[in-house]
């Protein structure tokens, strides 16, 4: 009977620490990597899925989606694209990765340079966000409208670079 006890106490033991150690891994775990927070945030907003990105900062502004769709109305954006450079990892709890930020507007195109920044918190990888990561002229409370800008029209000129003469007929069809 006492072999039973000891063996039934040991099993008892074994369960519970391999129950232990399970918590343990499941609780401290790190949830996601840099690369895969960067490459998850920059498909959300390129589909403009505010809500799928917001998911994916740390400490959103409760303005978070109107801020992304105010400055896109205020420049007339009608499609965006990423070109991400690599994550860099600034340690063990931060990183960053540079990423070219191209939009498509109702009178050109637009691209800009800007860097997504990414902290390790409460066991989580997540994207630190600023007004910057949106357009890092904003970091300041700045502003961005789209305006006219009036310029003199170019000169036609000849072969040689000098303006064309009067007489050649071609003005017609400038």
């Amino acid at each position: 009977m006492k072999k039973r006890y000891v063996l039934g106490s040991g099993l008892t033991a074994l369960v519970l620490a391999a129950g232990g150690g399970g918590f343990a891994y499941l609780h401290f775990q790190i949830q996601g990597t840099p690369e895969k927070v960067a490459a998850d945030y920059l498909a959300a907003w390129k589909a403009g899925n505010f809500g799928s990105m917001e998911k994916l900062v740390v400490a959103p502004p409760a303005d978070f989606a109107t801020r992304h769709r105010t400055f896109s109305q205020a420049l007339g954006v009608q499609e965006v694209s990423f070109q991400a450079g690599p994550v860099v990892h600034d340690g063990d709890k931060a990183a960053h990765m540079d990423f070219t930020s191209a939009r498509k507007l109702e009178h050109g195109s637009w691209q800009y340079p800007s860097v997504l920044k990414i902290v390790l918190r409460d066991r989580k990888w997540s994207v630190d966000w600023s007004p910057a990561t949106l357009f890092p002229l904003l970091a300041g409370g700045g502003s961005v409208r789209v305006s006219e800008v009036k310029a003199p029209s170019p000169l036609a000129l000849a072969r040689d670079g000098k303006p064309l003469p009067e007489t050649t007929g071609a003005r017609v069809y400038l």
